[in-house]
């Protein structure tokens, strides 16, 4: 509404002419100013507000899904439904990252479950693959070698006595 104030303000002086009150014209444009300024100030600050409130949701977003990287039925829909927001506000918000919620979740997936070949805390590549939520190890072997230009098997060290996978997911 603003905006529209200031544009019919603005087309409204330039077809007035005040050319011989000089003290009436300035004081028109002084106050037409402040009624541009005002609008753009409340523009911005609407603006850096939605900003903030996606950052926050998607800080939230991200908290969770990182704490449900074992879960392998995690999609979209699943994080929509548990964050109580539409699915298409979450590809809103990772946007803004560059990326899309399930690109994000599989490199967070991929990331810990390299910790976990390299720290030795596994048995097996497929126990990585299995406890991160995935549920096909030709497919975990694929996106780790895309991500990390090697397989996993190359990785994985043999596994540390007393260690527990959810040490490392907690660390993640």
């Amino acid at each position: 509404q603003l905006g529209t104030l200031s544009r019919s303000v603005v087309r409204q002086i330039v077809e007035i002419e005040l050319s011989a009150q000089a003290n009436a014209q300035e004081r028109l444009v002084h106050s037409t100013m402040d009624i541009v300024a005002t609008t753009l100030d409340v523009d911005l600050r609407g603006e850096v507000q939605a900003r903030t409130e996606q950052h926050r949701l998607l800080q939230q977003v991200q908290k969770y899904m990182l704490a449900n990287l074992h879960e392998s039925g995690l999609d979209v829909e699943a994080v929509a439904r548990a964050q109580n927001v539409a699915p298409r506000t979450l590809h809103r918000i990772f946007s803004t990252e560059g990326t899309t919620p399930m690109r994000w979740l599989l490199r967070q997936r991929l990331a810990a479950s390299h910790k976990l070949l390299a720290e030795g805390r596994v048995d097996t590549v497929t126990d990585a693959a299995f406890s991160l939520g995935f549920s096909d190890v030709s497919h975990f072997g694929r996106a780790f070698k895309r991500e990390f230009g090697r397989l996993p098997q190359t990785v994985r060290r043999p596994k540390v006595p007393g260690e527990a996978v959810r040490h490392v997911l907690a660390d993640c």
